[in-house]
């Protein structure tokens, strides 16, 4: 799995204010639903998945990947990579995509 750019796994634990944050000044909402719905942090510390779409394109966000494989669980196989300048997380655990 390669989190960068637009699709992030989000650590239920540390800086949803923060995404939130963000979120709000991309305009995210519930992608495919007319009624344009803003993530909430309730939202955010779920383990499923929030598709959303902004101001720059779909962003999703995944709380959990393959059921149960959380951040904390995927941070021990994760690299840091440097891509043209831009930071990007890579997973190399079975499974991933």
């Amino acid at each position: 799995m390669l989190a960068f750019d637009r699709t992030k796994t989000c650590n239920r634990l540390i800086a949803v204010e923060r995404l939130l944050s963000v979120l709000d000044d991309i305009d995210a909402v519930t992608r495919g639903d007319e009624r344009r719905i803003r993530p909430g942090s309730s939202h955010l510390l779920g383990p499923g998945h929030i598709l959303m779409s902004t101001r720059f394109g779909d962003f999703d966000c995944l709380g959990s990947i393959d059921g149960d494989r959380t951040y904390e669980n995927l941070l021990p196989s994760t690299l840091l990579l440097d891509l043209e300048g831009r930071r990007a997380v890579a997973s190399g655990s079975a499974g991933s995509v």
